[in-house]
């Protein structure tokens, strides 16, 4: 099994699996390109990282000098939390993280480390890549193994990526337009675009980066200057671009099968249970209106006092792995082939 980087004419004749070793973005745009092109990608018998993937930036401003200061702790756990949604999504089908084991956790577990003299923050991403490709070749082609892990590592790490949204956000709120795309930037950015057609994984990817993106660009004090993707800003200016985190909500509308964990009747006239989804593990609380027919709101308390399961049918916004401002909208018992589909025996 031969080892290789980059892609050539001469690799997708290739018969026999090969080695690939991604040690750059140039070699992984390069096969990201073919695949995005349909061109033919050889067998993969093993996809692995050196040296690449880099998450990096720097900060300078007060409190910076080899710190973290608190308000920016938040938004790199924020990139963990990236990783592992997007683990899960390649694992399980679902970004919903709690799905993931303890070991899995421990193998994507993220290191920033922090240099010397003002905060450079630089996150190696080799290891954690190559668990994405191992978990992606077991069910997945070579095409579209390359699509879906290469695709990820750079959605996570392009600077081309970071560019193009400071760009599009300095020109949706009339800031002073200090940042440009060149034309190789513009060209693997539409590449990027084609990816993010081929796979859906690839989409949550990018709103999970650019969400923390923008929770790092909020985190930025007035007189302090951040260099991301070849892109510095003051503080001021990274203000002037990011979205309230209520526009990053999505409104969802979702049902399963639940246990009731809680319920809380200290609401006036309607109550809010927390209910744990038994088909992704996730927890949520959610409000029961009033407004819901008296039938259904003796369902939910019924469920809750003789410990059974309930099928329940809930609006709310999604942020990540969080869902707020849940609401019950349906409650009722769940079918036999309901509970055959979770089970597995449908």
């Amino acid at each position: 099994m031969g080892t290789v980087a980059k892609y050539s004419a001469e690799l997708a004749a290739a018969r026999d699996p090969i080695e690939l070793t991604i040690t750059s973005a140039d070699e992984a745009w390069s096969w990201l390109e073919a695949a995005t092109k349909n061109l033919p990608i050889p067998p993969i018998g093993e996809m692995k990282f050196e040296g690449w993937p880099q998450l990096t930036f720097n900060v300078k401003g007060r409190d910076w000098d080899s710190s973290v200061p608190a308000l920016i702790m938040g938004p790199l756990l924020e990139y963990h939390r990236d990783l592992q949604r997007a683990y899960a999504n390649v694992r399980y089908g679902t970004p919903a993280s709690q799905r993931l084991r303890d070991d899995e956790r421990d193998q994507l577990e993220l290191v920033v480390k922090v240099g010397q003299g003002s905060s450079d923050f630089v996150a190696e991403l080799a290891k954690q890549f190559a668990v994405f490709a191992s978990e992606a070749a077991k069910k997945m082609s070579s095409t579209q193994v390359v699509v879906l892990v290469l695709g990820l590592a750079l959605t996570f790490t392009a600077p081309e990526l970071y560019k193009q949204y400071v760009a599009q956000r300095q020109a949706e709120t009339d800031a002073l337009k200090t940042v440009q795309l060149s034309q190789e930037e513009t060209k693997r950015a539409n590449i990027l675009a084609d990816a993010f057609h081929m796979a859906s994984e690839l989409m949550t990817a990018k709103n999970d980066r650019l969400e923390t993106e923008n929770r790092i660009l909020k985190a930025m004090r007035p007189a302090d200057r951040i260099t991301n993707g070849g892109v510095e800003l003051t503080g001021e200016q990274a203000r002037q671009i990011t979205r309230p985190d209520r526009a990053l909500a999505q409104a969802v509308a979702i049902s399963g099968i639940y246990r009731i964990l809680r319920v809380d009747t200290d609401r006036g006239a309607g109550f809010r249970i927390k209910v744990e989804d038994l088909g992704s593990a996730e927890t949520l609380t959610a409000d029961v209106p009033i407004e819901l027919s008296s039938k259904q709101r003796d369902v939910i308390s019924a469920a809750e006092w003789k410990k059974e399961i309930i099928w329940l049918s809930i609006d709310a916004e999604r942020y990540r792995d969080s869902i707020r401002d849940a609401t019950v909208t349906s409650a009722r018992k769940p079918t036999d082939a309901e509970l055959l589909k979770l089970l597995g025996e449908e």
